[in-house]
């Protein structure tokens, strides 16, 4: 663990390229002027069968009107590869570490998110298929991660059977960052979830599902937020839908 955390100071005063600052510059004022930008890791070692490693790397956030913290945050973000955790995962699974590189997905930030989660479009407690449902992860706000919740912190996970009559909630969880008695999602968000997921789930079929002749377990591996955006009601956003590799 010490000698990554040298590598990753390294990394993080390390000189970034000139002519890559020159490109990212250019593209963000013209594309995205004034907005915070979150840049997002994309690795060749995750989303792999049998090797999912979600939450693994770290995504940072680069101010708008501050260059040094956009490269900042570049460069935090490209040290993730070798956090202990994620260096760990990957000997366990026998992937080189010198085979990792590490694109970034680059994507206005999210400013105000009443809600943030994760969604499986499958139950994954039900290997029979005799209850399907979708599994929901979802926190409040935006500061506390589901897939690494700080110590203490629980969320609102859910087996929601969006096709079923009556469409059951089930709370497998509660969120102790709400008010006792109340939910991270309303009824509705939750329904408006549900929809995209089952379109998520019937789209990616072809690729993935039954009418890719898949027999076994199916589900997409969903990330989402709930944000205000700048109205009153906060919108639904789908970040990226992933094939699962299974229960």
């Amino acid at each position: 663990d010490v000698q990554l955390g040298l590598l990753r100071a390294d990394m993080i005063t390390a000189p970034l390229d000139g002519a890559f600052q020159a490109t990212l510059k250019a593209k963000l004022a013209k594309d995205y002027p004034g907005l915070a930008m979150r840049f997002r890791t994309s690795t060749n070692s995750e989303d792999l069968d049998g090797f999912p490693c979600a939450g693994c790397y770290e995504s940072h956030t680069g101010k708008a009107n501050d260059w040094a913290d956009v490269v900042d945050a570049v460069r935090s973000t490209w040290s993730s590869a070798f956090l202990f955790r994620t260096f760990e995962e990957r000997s366990f699974y026998g992937v080189d570490h010198r085979s990792v590189v590490m694109p970034l997905l680059v994507a206005p930030n999210f400013p105000d998110e009443a809600a943030n989660g994760v969604s499986l479009t499958a139950n994954p407690y039900d290997p029979s298929g005799l209850q399907p449902g979708f599994y929901i992860n979802v926190q409040a706000g935006g500061d506390a991660e589901v897939v690494h919740p700080p110590p203490g912190v629980t969320s609102d996970e859910i087996i929601y059977q969006f096709d079923q009559p009556g469409q059951p909630v089930v709370y497998l969880s509660r969120s102790n960052l709400v008010a006792a008695g109340q939910t991270v999602l309303t009824a509705a968000q939750i329904n408006q979830l549900g929809k995209a997921l089952a379109a998520i789930h019937e789209r990616f079929s072809p690729a993935y599902g039954p009418k890719f002749g898949n027999t076994g377990w199916y589900a997409m591996d969903v990330e989402f937020k709930f944000d205000k955006d700048g109205g009153a009601t906060p919108s639904l956003f789908i970040k990226q839908a992933r094939p699962n590799p299974g229960r």
